[in-house]
């Protein structure tokens, strides 16, 4: 089921983190609210790595660790956005990623300039490396990297 995104990306120039997620999934966008489904884990996890210092509910939590710096580690800012904010889509299997879509995320990564990005899904890794003329690839074991690698291997 594909229907109109409601997620709003929650950004900042010169953040410290910007996850780039892959895009809306139906429970989330129908609450309005990132990572909210039922089967998130991603604040839980954000608080036992220690990017935030505080369980926070996921009914609300984006509007407190990514519009507000109150719960995060050192009060360090995070970011999001969807790699293909415009498709609602549960099974990413389903998800067709373009280049527009690469190259869109790319420009509002260079314009954010953040610290570093996040990358959250095998399929978003798999875009960048097939269409953001990456001259290194982004590995599996590199998903969280500083932007001084991203800018050394985007080709200009």
């Amino acid at each position: 089921m594909m229907s109109t995104a409601r997620l709003h990306p929650f950004v900042r120039p010169g953040m410290d983190v910007l996850f780039l997620a892959l895009n809306p999934p139906v429970q989330s966008n129908t609450n309005g609210h990132y990572f909210s489904g039922n089967r998130s884990r991603f604040y839980d996890l954000l608080f036992r790595s220690g990017l935030i210092i505080l369980a926070v509910p996921k009914a609300r939590a984006d509007e407190v660790i990514f519009g507000t710096t109150s719960v995060n580690y050192n009060r360090s800012t995070f970011g999001v956005i969807d790699l293909v904010g415009d498709l609602v889509q549960t099974q990413s299997g389903k998800l067709r990623v373009s280049r527009g879509h690469v190259q869109q995320a790319i420009a509002n990564i260079r314009r954010l300039a953040p610290r570093f990005v996040c990358v959250i899904h095998s399929k978003v890794r798999g875009a960048l490396n097939r269409y953001a003329g990456l001259t290194r690839a982004v590995s599996s074991s590199s998903t969280i990297f500083p932007m001084e690698m991203l800018y050394a291997t985007l080709e200009s």
